[in-house]
């Protein structure tokens, strides 16, 4: 891997720690004031893949290993997890070519599961884009229909 790659890798783990330490911290955001009972704490952690003209994205790959890989760091934590495709073929302007959402009980757990996994987590994620994400956390305030 070269070192481009790395510093991208290492910037994107120290964008989701960060992140999610800061969420965590808010007690505006905290876990009693969900309004939906079944899910009382729900976090969401979605990461948005730019789209550019340079863009390059595997969503094989992303779908079935990246994906895959982070069902496992992330463990029983993960209460759910999404995957989006932006759809060029759909939406040729929409400003995303792909989005991956983690709903999850505990923020600073998720934080915690990606640092502890950075290397493999990180070498990673070369292997289906080229673009830095853009991640943003959320409290879920009703989880269902």
């Amino acid at each position: 891997m070269n070192k481009a790659k790395i510093i991208f890798s290492l910037s994107f783990i120290g964008l989701a720690v960060s992140s999610c330490t800061n969420q965590a911290g808010n007690t505006e955001n905290s876990k009693t004031d969900s309004t939906n009972a079944n899910n009382k704490g729900l976090y969401k952690v979605v990461v948005y893949y730019p789209k550019t003209d340079s863009t390059k994205f595997d969503m094989d790959y992303y779908v079935n290993n990246h994906m895959s890989m982070m069902v496992r760091i992330l463990g029983s934590n993960l209460h759910d997890y999404e995957i989006d495709n932006g759809g060029a073929d759909s939406n040729p302007n929409a400003p995303y070519v792909a989005a991956g959402s983690f709903y999850i009980e505990d923020i600073k757990q998720f934080a915690d599961s990606v640092y502890a996994s950075g290397d493999s987590f990180g070498k990673d994620i070369p292997n289906y884009t080229n673009v830095s994400p853009v991640l943003q956390t959320f409290t879920i305030k009703r989880f269902g229909k």
